[in-house]
């Protein structure tokens, strides 16, 4: 009577017959072991992640408006979430993943008071984080970022993030990066 391994693989135990057919399970049996195992692999190594980032041409932002940050370059997308010139992702792998923003002011109005960055999950606001102009580190421009753990997400689910900064009434521009991978299945 044959047996089996812990992974499901069927071999033929001392004494048995060979036949053509046992070798055949044999061999079926320890392929799509092999595969599984690899599926399990790939899917931790190269999980769902897509990058989408404005650094080409800065967004111009008008002072007491949350505005939509629109993305002008992708230097990753290993599952078609993205489409350049966009602000919005779509989750087309079911999962929990860590969404993480961050963008920066290109040019400081005088008057400048605030800036604030918010992830959008579903058009709901999830995360948001802000930096007054007190804690401006340098003259010309200031970063300011956030990141969530977007649990149990499905398909179709819609990432975006919006900037909004007070003080001056003439645009300020705006630059960043919005990533998002997939770190768990559930």
């Amino acid at each position: 009577m044959p047996a089996s391994t812990s992974l499901g693989i069927t071999y033929p135990c001392s004494g048995e017959t060979i036949d053509s057919g046992v070798f055949q399970a044999y061999v079926e049996t320890t392929q799509n072991a092999i595969s599984a195992v690899q599926t399990v692999a790939d899917d931790a190594l190269y999980p769902p992640a897509v990058q989408a980032r404005r650094i080409n041409n800065q967004q111009n932002i008008n002072a007491g408006v949350s505005t939509q940050i629109t993305w002008d370059v992708e230097p990753y997308d290993t599952d078609a979430m993205f489409v350049l010139g966009t602000g919005t992702i779509t989750i087309q792998t079911a999962g929990t993943y860590l969404v993480c923003v961050q963008a920066k002011n290109s040019n400081q109005p005088a008057d400048f008071t605030s800036i604030r960055v918010a992830i959008l999950i579903n058009a709901v606001e999830v995360a948001a984080a802000k930096s007054d102009a007190g804690n401006v580190v340098n003259t010309v421009s200031d970063r300011v970022g956030t990141s969530v753990l977007g649990t149990a997400l499905a398909v179709g689910t819609t990432i975006t993030a919006n900037f909004l900064y007070t003080g001056a009434a003439s645009p300020m521009g705006v630059d960043g990066t919005l990533s998002v991978i997939r770190v768990a299945t559930v």
